[in-house]
């Protein structure tokens, strides 16, 4: 699978709480950050945890969308200018543009950084 392969199967995995299916995409020592203005910082690494942290957020939200609006990418890495749209389970709505930073070695998600 090429770079823009493998993220375009993480968004669909992620649009569609397909958890399982998402971490194999991720290496096993992986590292993910989620830099907000509203939220302040999340940084974990290893699979185990984002598997806890993804499984926390099907929780929480109903439906959640990313949309790839811009994709610029090079060797081993990509950014990906998204726009994401979420329910929560107690109908509050949001909708963010971000900035997500994919670095890919050995066919797996590395480290990705979500910026919004």
């Amino acid at each position: 699978m090429d770079l823009e392969q493998i993220i375009s199967e993480y968004i669909e995995c992620y649009n569609n709480f397909r958890i399982d299916e998402m971490l194999d995409l991720f290496a096993t020592d992986c590292i993910f950050e989620n830099i907000s203005n509203s939220n302040g910082i999340i940084k974990i690494s290893g699979k185990d945890e984002l598997k806890s942290l993804v499984e926390k957020y099907k929780e929480i939200f109903s439906t959640k969308e990313q949309q790839i609006i811009n994709l610029y990418t090079g060797d081993n890495h990509a950014v990906a200018e998204i726009i994401f749209k979420g329910i929560l389970i107690n109908d509050s709505k949001i909708d963010l543009r971000g900035v997500s930073i994919f670095e890919i070695e050995n066919g797996k998600i590395k480290r990705l950084a979500d910026y919004s």
